[in-house]
């Protein structure tokens, strides 16, 4: 192998199996999705879900969640213990106000609290540094701006300010 790069393992975890999937398969809720998630070092969260499907302690204590789908403040996929003592980023807080329930739902569950919600800008930054021993929580709702900012890439319009 070679140095600096790692093996990297992709399972699928869903109540239901797609058709023509290229990864492995495991089905939500079951002894083996928990024992994928307690193994990953990054769980991706795209769903639906009003309710949370990922809960704290099927997570690595250093695992990272980037969770991208339940997109109103009333609706989460992860359970507020999972944000409970992690470094959690958003895009915007006044944002994440309003659309993302992951984080509303804990700082109203007393899990988090609004001051320790850091933004990716502050992380990109370096205003806020991330410790490889916690969980960070990614809860992104979507920005219009980042979706201008990759078409003009994908269109090869990048602005002079990116390059």
């Amino acid at each position: 192998m070679l140095q600096g790069v790692r093996e990297v393992s992709v399972t699928f975890v869903s109540r239901s199996r797609p058709a023509d999937l290229p990864y492995p398969w495991v089905e939500s809720g079951s002894a083996e999705a928990d024992e994928v998630l307690g193994r990953a070092g990054l769980v991706v969260v795209a769903t639906f879900a009003g309710e949370p499907v990922v809960v704290d302690r099927q997570l690595r204590a250093d695992a990272t969640v980037l969770a991208v789908g339940a997109h109103t403040v009333d609706t989460r996929e992860l359970h507020e213990d999972v944000l409970r003592g992690a470094q959690v980023i958003v895009e915007d807080v006044e944002a994440a106000r309003r659309e993302a329930g992951d984080v509303a739902i804990a700082v109203e569950k007393g899990a988090l609290a609004w001051e320790d919600v850091a933004t990716m800008a502050e992380v990109v930054r370096g205003d806020v540094a991330l410790d490889p021993a916690r969980r960070v929580v990614f809860k992104t709702v979507g920005m219009p701006w980042e979706d201008l900012a990759v078409a003009r890439v994908i269109a090869g319009q990048v602005p002079a300010a990116f390059r």
